[in-house]
Formats: structure tokens, C-alpha cells, sequence
């Protein structure tokens, strides 16, 4: 009895494996790579024997479909294989596909399930599903051949503005990095000047510094500034140097001379001396007259600072963002009198420097205005100063308003409350007088009294 319960129990877990191994059975294919454009098969199997089978393409998964082929003698096409080999069989059949153009390598699935599975021993499989997946290489680019690498030429700077340019003695104070041209005048007694220049950096060449010997009238002194690759800036000063004096005063001359030559003819010849003297020193400059000019060409009124004298050679000029340019003339004496100005048109927000020249025969005066553009503050004030006065003008009205509404009720609530204290409203619109207790008639009730009486 025992014998026979043991053999049943083995019988039972031999047919437990056997079916759990059916029920684990599968087909499987073969992941591979092939080239862009080009014809890929892929092989079904199964993980154990089968006697009956029927594999289909269930997706292209983005490759062209082209043929199919059972391996075990039995029927092929239209995507599907089906076979029955008797002894059973691991390798199902294949299925060919064509691989599209691709310029990138790129993955692409296909899937496939099996049907009516049976083992040799006519046990009935599961249905199973697999895919695979097949990567499809982009074709190579030709690479081009390698050039040798060249060397690395460190980049040359090409900065060619100096810092500071200037001569000693009589120094100037309106030097800018990009202006080119600087006029200067000297007295007499200055035979000699030493320009000197200051780089913006160490790497640049310099020339046209040092002592330079002055000759009476204007000089031009030039100074060249070479960057590291080779580009240069000029700046020119135009360095006037007066003329001597015709006549120097002698205090301590002997008197007697003076009475033995006739008195008119010494003063004529001194008044000539010192004229001529006068006019080589004094242009007769009277004023400078400025108007700053718009984009629309309107006229914006500009005020000097200080105010203009011949010997004062620096002045500040602060006009409004809407000016564009300024027109300087100058008042002179002299008909001849010529004027140059220099840095006066498209003017730019912050500080301009604007060089006014000035020339009678030889003799030239440079003058330096410095033009400060800036914002327009009157107005946007002004009209920011009317907005807060309309604010609270409103705020004012409506607080006006609502006491005085506040005053009416009060006055008609006392009014009603007066009323209501000396007496009540009876029905026929008499009243009884809350003081005496007296049934006082309406007025509308005595004049029908009256009537009646008549």
C-alpha cells in the first residue's frame, strides 16, 4: 500500500515538472546589427521541442517585410511559417527584412508570436511572443585627411590710444584718448617744451616725445602711438609760441632827453609801440555766442560757465538730452577774425570736450568747453510736482464733500428729533403738546372749521 502511494506521488510530481516546463516553453530570435539599407534574417527558435507550430510577424517595427521560410518542410508566406516535423524541432524557420536608409544609427524592434504548440508527446504548449531588435548602421562619412595642427600665434594687441599726452611748462588739462588735435599757446620767454606721453599699455612704441625747440608763431608737435600689431595713432599739438615785445618800458630813462626832443613826437611813437603791442596781445573777443540745435532743428537756449572773457581759455556748457549740436560764434572786433570749432556736432550723453579756435592774422587763442548732456529735470519735475497737487486736490473735494453731507444729516436729524419732542401726530393730523397735554388741531382741520363757519 505504501509501495503504491509513493509511486503515485512521483507520478505526480514527474507530470507537475513536465508541465511546468511546458508552460515555461518559448521562441526566442537573434538581435543583430546589420548596415543602412541592406537585407537582415532573423531566425525563430524555440526553447524545446515542438511538433506543431505557427509563428506570424505581428510588427515590422519600421523594416520593410520581404520573404519568410519554415525550416522544417511546412508551409511559408504571407508572414507566417507553420510546420509539424514529427521527431520534433528547435529551429521554427526565418524571416528576411530590408533595412531602410538611415544617415544615423538607429534601433528598430520587431515582434513575433507563436501558436498551436504541441511537444512530440502531443502535449499542448502556450502561446509565446518575442521580439528582437535589429540596429541598422548609418553608412561612414569620409572624414577628411587631418591637417597638422598649427601653431598657436598669441593674439597681438592692437591698441594704439595713450593715456596721456601733454608738454612742460604750459600744460594743458583737456586731453581725451580720441581726440587728435590740442592747441596751445605759450609766451615768448618759452624757447623750449618737453612733450611726454603715457601708454595705455607696456607692449606699445611711443615716438615724438622729448625736448622740442619752438620757433615764434605756431609749432606742430607730433607723438605716435604703435600698437603691439603694428597699428598707429597720431596726436598733433599746435604749440604757439608769441612774439617778442616791440618795445620794453625803460622807467629810469634820463629826463633831459625827453625835453630836448619835442613832446608830441615821444608820445605819438610810444601810442604806435603800444597799439602794436596791444594788437599782437588782444584779438578783441567780446563774446561767444551759443545755441544748441535739436534733431528737429529747434533752438535750445544754453548758458556758458563762466561767463565768456578773452583770457579765460576753459569754460562748462550743460545742455539737455534733445540737443544734438552746438553753433558757437564768436563776437569780435576785428572783421577778420576767424573761428574753428571742433567736437560741436552729434553730441552724446555725459561729457563732450568742444576746442573753439580763434585767429586774427597770425595770431591764434584755443578755448575749451567742456559740454555736459544730460537729462531734462525741469519739466518732469514740473509736471510730477502738477500730478501731486491734482491728487490731492481730489483727495481734498471728496473729504469737503462727505462732511458736509455728514453736517446735513446731523442738522436734519436734530431737526426731526426737535419736532418729534414737542408733540405726537394724531390720527386726523392733530398733534397733542407734550408740555400741556393739549390736543392742538392741524392747521389743514382749523381751516375746514372755518369754512364751515362762513
Amino acid at each position: 500500500m505504501k509501495t503504491k502511494t509513493i509511486s503515485m506521488i512521483l507520478t505526480f510530481l514527474i507530470v507537475l515538472g513536465l508541465s511546468t516546463v511546458i508552460s515555461k516553453a518559448a521562441i526566442s530570435g537573434n538581435s543583430q546589427t546589420v548596415n543602412s539599407g541592406e537585407n537582415v534574417t532573423i531566425t525563430i527558435n524555440s526553447n524545446q521541442k515542438v511538433s506543431s507550430y505557427k509563428v506570424s510577424v505581428t510588427s515590422d517595427g519600421g523594416l520593410t517585410y520581404v520573404s519568410c521560410a519554415d525550416s522544417n518542410n511546412g508551409q511559408s508566406g504571407n508572414r507566417m511559417i507553420a510546420g509539424s516535423p514529427t521527431n520534433g524541432a528547435t529551429t521554427l524557420g526565418t524571416f528576411t527584412f530590408k533595412a531602410p536608409e538611415v544617415t544615423n544609427d538607429t534601433k528598430y524592434t520587431v515582434s513575433f508570436s507563436a501558436t498551436a504548440m504541441e511537444t512530440p508527446e502531443l502535449e499542448e504548449v502556450p502561446d509565446s511572443n518575442t521580439s528582437v531588435t535589429i540596429t541598422v548602421k548609418a553608412p561612414e562619412q569620409e572624414q577628411p585627411p587631418e591637417e597638422p595642427e598649427q601653431p598657436v600665434t598669441p593674439t597681438k594687441s592692437s591698441n594704439s590710444y595713450l593715456h596721456e599726452i601733454g608738454i612742460r611748462p604750459y600744460d594743458f588739462t583737456t586731453f581725451k584718448r580720441n581726440v587728435y588735435k590740442y592747441y596751445v599757446t605759450v609766451p615768448n620767454s618759452v624757447s623750449q617744451v618737453e612733450v611726454y606721453a603715457v601708454k595705455e599699455e607696456d607692449s606699445q612704441q611711443v615716438s615724438g616725445t622729448g625736448y622740442k625747440s619752438l620757433n615764434v608763431g605756431t609749432n606742430t608737435l607730433k607723438v605716435v602711438c604703435t600698437a603691439e600689431d603694428g597699428t598707429t595713432r597720431t596726436y598733433t599739438m599746435y604749440v604757439t609760441r608769441e612774439d617778442e615785445k616791440a618795445v620794453e618800458e625803460t622807467p629810469t630813462e634820463p629826463e633831459e632827453p625827453v625835453e630836448e626832443e619835442p613832446t608830441e613826437e615821444v608820445p605819438e611813437e610810444t601810442s604806435n609801440e603800444n597799439t602794436e603791442a596791444t594788437e599782437e596781445k588782444v584779438l578783441g573777443i567780446t563774446s561767444f555766442n551759443i545755441v544748441g540745435k535739436t534733431e528737429n532743428g529747434e533752438t535750445v537756449e544754453v548758458e556758458l560757465s563762466p561767463a565768456f572773457e578773452e583770457n579765460i581759455y576753459e569754460y562748462v556748457l550743460t545742455v539737455p538730452l534733445s540737443v544734438k549740436d552746438i553753433e558757437i560764434t564768436a563776437g569780435a572786433e576785428n572783421e577778420a577774425t576767424e573761428i574753428e570749432v571742433m567736437g560741436n556736432k552729434n553730441l552724446v550723453e555725459g561729457e563732450n570736450s568742444v576746442t573753439v579756435i580763434v585767429k586774427v592774422g597770425e595770431e591764434t587763442k584755443v578755448y575749451q568747453i567742456t559740454v555736459n548732456k544730460t537729462a531734462e529735470t525741469g519739466s518732469a519735475l514740473s509736471n510730477e510736482v502738477i500730478m501731486q497737487l491734482a491728487i490731492i486736490a481730489a483727495i481734498a473735494t471728496i473729504i469737503l464733500v462727505a462732511i458736509i453731507a455728514i453736517i446735513i444729516m446731523i442738522v436734519r436729524s436734530k431737526k426731526k428729533d426737535k419736532k418729534a419732542s414737542k408733540g405726537k401726530r394724531l390720527e386726523n393730523n392733530d398733534y397733542i403738546d407734550t408740555e400741556s397735554q393739549a390736543t392742538v388741531p392741524s392747521q389743514e382741520n382749523n381751516f375746514e372749521t372755518e369754512k364751515k363757519e362762513e
